[in-house]
């Protein structure tokens, strides 16, 4: 029972992150409205894959610097 509430506020998690990371690709003119459901749900299997065995429901903050996505110097995440 513990584990499928893991797992579904995991996949919640993502499904946030993936939806805004879609909207800003969106808003800046780098991605088409008619690609915006492929391209979220394939960056959300990539995150799902990723971040599996870093989610810890009962300590948050744990794992937490491998999940963030970064863009620093103008240079993209891997996960983007």
């Amino acid at each position: 029972l513990n584990c499928g509430y893991i797992k579904y506020t995991m996949r919640q998690e993502i499904f946030a992150a993936s939806s805004y990371c879609t909207s800003i690709l969106i808003d800046n003119g780098l991605l088409f409205e008619y690609q915006a459901d492929f391209f979220c749900n394939i960056l959300s299997k990539i995150m799902n894959n990723k971040y599996k065995d870093h989610w810890y429901i009962d300590n948050p903050s744990r794992g937490q610097a491998l999940r963030a996505i970064c863009i620093e110097n103008g240079q993209l995440d891997t996960v983007l």
